[in-house]
């Protein structure tokens, strides 16, 4: 999947992935998603996945109508970290986030 926003490529054949996680929804219910983490050679940070109609990654008709789509959603540092530590990618976090340990820590209670 690739998408060019605000001048930035995001490429999921090109960028390296951190991981993915699928919401515990069947995929039948608006709400089920799976998406995986990316930063691409620039740095950006981006999730790319599918979803139902009340995920990240629904779209919305000409009259208001949201459904179920694919997509690339770009995101901060800070929402990749705790993108991470919510799916407990330790290794990735010690690698890429040490400076954050502390916080980690206590905001997760992660052992880094």
């Amino acid at each position: 999947m690739i998408d060019t926003i605000l001048n930035v490529v995001y490429d999921t054949e090109t960028a390296d992935r951190f991981g993915t996680r699928e919401s515990a929804h069947p995929p039948s219910d608006p709400r089920w998603f799976r998406e995986s983490l990316y930063r691409n050679a620039s740095g950006y940070w981006f999730l790319a996945g599918r979803g139902g109609s009340r995920s990240r990654f629904a779209t919305e008709n000409s009259t208001g109508g949201r459904f179920g789509s694919a997509g690339i959603v770009p995101i901060g540092r800070s929402q990749a970290m705790h993108w991470l530590a919510e799916t407990s990618n330790i290794a990735v976090l010690r690698d890429l986030f040490m400076e954050e340990k502390s916080y980690l820590q206590s905001e997760f209670n992660l052992k880094l």
